[in-house]
């Protein structure tokens, strides 16, 4: 999937999901905690799974192939470039470039896009407690565990005068 020219996307799990108005929707059972995920930037280039096979369900013994409704499997990889800004949980970051790879869990994040000079990413982390804490560098590796970032290190340094 290719996106290009101020792409947003937004995702959402568990609590933070609300039922569609106007469609006529069975209740949900009581969600497990989820989280809001936001993420901006001028091009974003996609690639998911192949859809899931539908679930069993009580009028449905057999499983079907794959959920008639299902576009897109889960999301295998991304990369996000120029004024790229990522908000999850209590992190956010903001760079050039940012590349996801779900096998490993590791999403890259650098302030300058390829071919272009080194500058700096930031990325913040909130805390209500002890307050914000912003680090700057050329490159950051944020570690995720099911989908969100539990760690941020600093992969680059920032150079001189950075």
């Amino acid at each position: 999937v290719l996106m290009e020219g101020e792409v947003a996307m937004v995702h959402v799990s568990g609590d933070k999901l609300s039922k569609p108005k106007g469609l006529s929707v069975p209740d949900w059972p009581k969600l497990t905690d989820g989280r809001t995920a936001t993420l901006g930037c001028d091009k974003l280039i996609a690639r998911f799974a192949a859809p899931q096979p539908a679930p069993r369900t009580k009028r449905r013994k057999k499983r079907t192939t794959t959920d008639p409704r299902a576009q897109f499997g889960p999301l295998e990889l991304f990369t996000a470039t120029r004024d790229v800004m990522l908000e999850d949980g209590t992190f956010a970051l903001s760079g050039q470039r940012l590349r996801y790879n779900r096998t490993d869990g590791l999403a890259v994040l650098w302030g300058y896009r390829e071919g272009q000079p080194p500058r700096d990413a930031e990325a913040t982390q909130r805390d209500p407690a002890a307050g914000a804490r912003v680090l700057k560098a050329r490159k950051f590796h944020c570690y995720l565990e099911d989908g969100q970032i539990k760690k941020i290190v600093i992969a680059e340094p920032s150079g001189r005068g950075g």
